[in-house]
């Protein structure tokens, strides 16, 4: 028998027991209406039967004219019945002479009407209204034993063809199941063949650990990140061991989480078994193995060349990449914090801004390689000058800045700038040969100079470029009167820009004369600047010019 007709038998009989039961339920319908008329015939009788009874009674209380007595015959009778609803005698002109009703209505009841002849003249109409109720539930207990009936033959009749079917199927189905077995079975070698070969050949860590912490198995790529030559050398070792002390408590938490059901992502570092650290990040799903138990089954990918690389970019944000000192950025928050403790013991803060004498000869005539390995020198000097606590920072080129901290008076500072001072007199050894470098030195105190980070390096450089000015290797302390001529200075350098971009220099020629004989020997090119606003100012008194008024001059020509 092949599957094909066998399954078109067995829809064949499924319809079959269909048609079957829905005859059934056609016929038990059937019979449920018949039995609702037959109840309700039985009722509509009864009713009727009730109406002539009741309206005798009510016709010889006409005739007598016991009209008040009617009330009561109402409310008895209605007691004897409980079925009726309401009774009711109506006069000729539509007036009610009596009437009982109850006071709820039922859903569907019986009205029937019986008129009344008491005397020649007289006439009546008794009405009559009963509740339907009962036909309904004896009509609903048939209908109900009815359909359990037929609910039991249909399910005889069901079992009957499931039994047959059943049956005819056995053979055919553990034909095909034989066969479907060993489909699977092959399928799964496979897909077993595939998944081991995705895994093995995997760039990535791929292992499976137990609630001890157990590998109970691992690919090719895990084996070289654990740094073992076999398998054998892996399983059942404990991965906790490999796992750096201040990560394990971490991978423990993850595994329990990961063996309750959960997800989860950790980072951590381990050391192989032949020593090498490396950095691995680890996403991490709970699996059933094949004995039932719950495992961590981890995909594992070495970050260790990430970990470099973002330690090197926030070391290059702090710090410089030729000294290894603080750059501007660590310095400003170094400075900050050092104000901050300052002022909340009571303490003094020194700012010193250094710069090399002459640092571009270095670079001109030695080359840069030579002035980057002074530069690194320079720092190594400044280190050894310093207290551990204190700040040494490169700004660019050869700015160089320290910070001293937790100064109790002002000659501390004098005695750390001495320090520097003298670690620049010793020679420096660039390209075979030994260099005698100098620094200018400017220093602002906290918070006698200032109290803001900005103004206190302000006028440290300030105090450098005064150094400088004063004949280089040496120290000078910031003074207010420093900023003072330093905005004097650069409003002059603005003013001789804007000078000569609007051309107010003008050309003087000064004659050459003998003095033996008076004669004019030569002619002297003098340059003047038509100040607009103060006037022909000769280039010697230009400075002390701004300084004054223009009356202040005794002549047109200068001072």
């Amino acid at each position: 028998m092949s599957p094909r007709w066998f399954l078109q038998s067995r829809t064949r009989a499924w319809l079959s027991y269909g048609l079957v039961t829905g005859l059934l339920f056609l016929a038990a319908m059937g019979l449920v209406r018949q039995q609702l008329r037959e109840e309700l015939d039985i009722t509509r009788q009864m009713a009727q039967h009730e109406l002539t009874l009741i309206g005798s009674l009510v016709a010889d209380a006409l005739r007598r004219g016991q009209y008040q007595s009617l009330d009561y015959l109402l409310r008895d009778w209605a007691k004897t019945n409980t079925h009726l609803t309401e009774l009711s005698v109506i006069g000729q002109n539509g007036f009610i002479i009596s009437s009982y009703r109850r006071d709820k209505a039922p859903a569907e009841a019986l009205s029937l009407s019986m008129p009344i002849d008491y005397s020649y003249a007289g006439r009546a109409t008794l009405k009559l209204e009963q509740a339907l109720d009962n036909a309904y539930e004896e009509n609903a207990v048939f209908r109900n034993r009815l359909l359990l009936l037929m609910a039991a033959l249909s399910g005889l009749l069901g079992a009957v063809f499931f039994l047959l079917l059943k049956w005819q199927e056995e053979s055919e189905a553990l034909r095909d199941r034989s066969v479907a077995l060993a489909k699977v079975n092959a399928a799964l070698h496979i897909s077993e063949n595939h998944l081991r070969t995705v895994i093995d050949t995997e760039p990535e860590c791929i292992k499976l650990i137990n609630a001890a912490g157990e590998l109970l198995d691992i690919n090719p790529a895990g084996l070289a990140m654990v740094e073992a030559d076999s398998l054998e050398q892996a399983i059942s070792r404990s991965l906790f061991e490999l796992i750096l002390p201040e990560h394990r408590a971490a991978f423990q938490d993850l595994t329990r989480s990961v063996l309750q059901g959960n997800k989860g992502k950790l980072v951590f570092e381990i050391k192989g078994l032949k020593g090498t650290r490396r950095w691995l990040e680890i996403h991490a799903v709970p699996m059933t193995t094949s004995n039932g138990e719950t495992a961590l089954l981890g995909v594992t990918r070495d970050i260790t060349e990430h970990r470099r690389a973002e330690a090197r970019l926030a070391y290059l944000a702090h710090y410089d990449e030729l000294t290894g000192l603080p750059n501007r950025a660590l310095f400003r928050d170094r400075l900050e914090r050092a104000l901050i403790d300052a002022g909340r013991h009571e303490r003094l803060v020194a700012v010193m801004f250094l710069d090399l004498d002459r640092f571009k000869n270095v670079n001109d005539t030695l080359g840069h390689d030579a002035g980057d390995q002074l530069l690194k020198s320079v720092a190594e000097r400044l280190l050894g000058a310093v207290r551990r606590g204190d700040t040494v920072a490169r700004l660019a080129g050869d700015e160089f800045t320290v910070v001293l901290v937790d100064l109790a008076h002002v000659d501390d500072a004098s005695r750390v700038a001495q320090k520097i001072i003298d670690a620049f007199a010793q020679p420096f050894h660039l390209a075979g040969h030994d260099l005698f470098i100098s620094a200018s030195l400017g220093i602002t105190i906290f918070p006698l100079d200032a109290r803001d980070a900005g103004e206190l390096l302000r006028n440290a450089d300030v105090a450098m470029y005064r150094a400088k000015s004063a004949g280089r290797n040496l120290c000078q302390f910031y003074a207010a009167e420093m900023t003072t001529q330093a905005v004097a200075r650069m409003g002059m350098e603005n003013d001789l820009r804007r000078a000569l971009r609007h051309g107010e220099f003008v050309l003087h020629y000064q004659p050459i004369m003998s003095c033996a004989d008076g004669r004019i020997i030569g002619v002297e090119a003098l340059i003047r600047w038509q100040n607009p606003g103060q006037g022909l100012t000769p280039p010697l008194n230009s400075f002390r010019w701004r300084k004054r008024p223009a009356s202040s001059c005794p002549s047109a020509n200068g001072c």
